[in-house]
């Protein structure tokens, strides 16, 4: 039977408070925040009625929390670096309060495809010294906390590639540059707007994991053109852009107030296209949530392989038509 509006306030009521986080009724509450997104998408609820509901939260939307920490946006923008590297670690609050929000928070489908797009770099990275030689130039723009290149770096034997991390903030640069401390011989870190950037540097790999859907489509062409002249011949970019089939959509907006521009694999496709790219040199791969796509568009001859358990192919298909 349909909750009415007023049984789905009092469940929110019933389970806001941070005494009462350990008989949190995921079920119910992931259903009031679908009510709530549907009624906002329809105009039926303001935003005055959703800062009420936010407000009956409290603490439970406090910095005590993931989801809060994520709506308190504490450096100015969403999904900043701090809150990333807490997404990428794992991390929960140990009081029994607030252990549930974060372990429903960690589980989402969304933060999943986040910790998935970690493992997809580092697997590349390592893929990409498997089929060169010598020295290896990467690109990593927008690069926030810097923990997936401290991971790489980690799991290689013989690193051979060099790192150029660029970043907006300096909060997050100053951040990565003590957590990568020990491979600083490898990293160089700049601070910059994406689009203010210049390299004379040709990349073999350019990687932007998590900048892309929050542009609208002319900034995604024009900065997609400008990535495109810092290429090597043989180069690769690899653009993450959330896809439609995001269902943790509503939770992150609702209550973490997170905003992407969700794409489909068929649109990324498109704007690669308004680049002028061959399509027999793009592809579209998604994590295994199949909430995270990349657009991966190749230079040379091949694209990088990419094992199942870290990704799969979902465009071209058979019944692409783009």
């Amino acid at each position: 039977m349909m909750m009415t509006k007023r049984a789905l306030f009092e469940h929110a009521k019933q389970h806001s408070s941070a005494n009462t986080a350990a008989s949190l009724d995921a079920t119910g509450f992931e259903m009031l925040v679908q009510y709530l997104h549907a009624g906002i998408a329809q105009g039926s609820i303001s935003e005055d009625a959703l800062g009420s509901f936010r407000s009956l939260l409290g603490p439970a939307l406090s910095s005590s929390t993931m989801q809060g920490i994520a709506y308190e946006k504490p450096y100015g923008y969403a999904g900043d670096f701090w809150t990333l590297d807490l997404i990428y670690q794992n991390h929960h609050n140990t009081s029994p309060e607030f252990y549930r929000w974060d372990a429903f928070f960690q589980n989402c489908s969304a933060v999943r495809a986040v910790r998935n797009r970690k493992q997809l770099f580092k697997h590349l990275m390592l893929q990409l010294e498997a089929v060169t030689t010598g020295a290896v130039s990467v690109l990593n723009l927008a690069s926030g906390p810097g923990r997936d290149v401290l991971e790489y770096f980690q799991s290689s034997v013989h690193p051979r590639c060099s790192i150029c991390c660029v970043d907006q903030d300096q909060h997050a640069i100053a951040y990565a540059q003590k957590l990568c401390g020990d491979f600083r011989e490898h990293i160089r870190f700049e601070q910059s707007n994406a689009f203010r950037f210049r390299s004379a540097e040709a990349y073999r790999l350019i990687w932007s994991a998590g900048l892309f859907d929050y542009l609208n489509d002319n900034q995604f062409v024009f900065l997609l053109n400008r990535l495109l002249d810092m290429l090597a011949p043989d180069g690769e970019v690899i653009i993450g852009n959330f896809s439609p089939a995001n269902p943790s959509r509503a939770y992150m907006e609702v209550i973490g107030d997170w905003h992407l521009i969700h794409r489909s694999a068929d649109q990324l496709v498109q704007l690669s296209q308004a680049c002028s790219i061959d399509p027999q040199h793009v592809r579209v791969l998604a994590e295994p949530e199949g909430v995270n796509l990349f657009l991966h568009i190749k230079a040379g001859a091949g694209f990088l392989d990419v094992d199942a358990q870290f990704g799969k192919t979902v465009y071209p298909t058979e019944s692409s038509n783009v």
